[in-house]
């Protein structure tokens, strides 16, 4: 039986299909699929566990380990941040000095030149979210803890969306997930681009833990880390990174 890849088309290998889960990763594109049902594989089967692929330490990931936690972090910086830092500047400037006009507008034309000071609002919040992206760019970490107790991850010190805290005892699963980027240059050419780490919970529901991780090994050596810690034996979630 031939299979084809679902994303590009292109014809699968052998090697390329895990015929104990029906999980199949195509050499051409690197799109992750399952043929669970095609294969007629239970559910039960397709879930069961199975090798996966050691990733291994990411430079930028710091790793500390102790009897009484793991420690995982990093920075959020890149060098593409200075791009966004002096346009930040360059738009926040513009504003500052388009109000200077307007109020001194407003003082000498009296409210109907208030026209000035509402017009720029819409960008006003534009300039605000750059700066506060820029600074949580260059300031910020993300944190994860793993005790016996809880699972914890955190970004800071600017404050930002995505903290959790789970009881070591809620999580049964880690898993990845990576999405799929067109190259424009060849349109029949996909690779992944950023990936997303997930938690089954015991009550079997499916939470984001990270999300835009830049390197799918990354989360996969994450992934590992974390369950290594917490004492989870990996399992085959359908349509995840491996």
């Amino acid at each position: 039986m031939l299979f084809n890849c679902k994303a590009c088309g292109a014809t699968l290998s052998k090697p390329d299909i895990d015929f104990e889960t029906g999980i199949a990763t195509c050499a051409h594109c690197q799109a992750v699929m399952s043929f669970a049902e095609e294969l007629s594989i239970p559910e039960e089967r397709a879930t069961q566990v199975r090798n996966k692929r050691r990733a291994g330490k990411p430079e930028t990931v710091r790793v500390e380990e102790t009897a009484r936690a793991l420690v995982l972090s990093w920075r959020w910086f890149e060098p593409a941040l200075f791009f966004l830092l002096f346009f930040a500047i360059a738009w926040d400037a513009f504003l500052v000095g388009w109000y200077a006009v307007g109020l001194t507008m407003t003082a000498i034309a009296g409210p109907m030149a208030i026209i000035m000071l509402v017009f720029p609002i819409a960008h006003v919040a534009v300039g605000v979210g750059m700066t506060y992206t820029v600074l949580a760019g260059f300031l910020n970490r993300t944190r994860i803890e793993v005790t016996t107790n809880e699972l914890t991850v955190r970004h800071g010190p600017i404050p930002w969306k995505g903290n959790r805290r789970y009881a070591a005892g809620q999580v049964k699963q880690l898993y990845c997930k990576g999405g799929l980027l067109r190259i424009n240059a060849r349109p029949n050419v996909k690779r992944l681009s950023k990936a997303t780490l997930h938690a089954i919970l015991d009550d079997n529901t499916h939470v984001t833990l990270l999300k835009d991780i830049d390197d799918p090994d990354k989360a996969l050596y994450i992934e590992q880390k974390v369950e290594e810690r917490l004492g989870i034996q990996d399992q085959a979630v359908r349509g995840e990174l491996r």
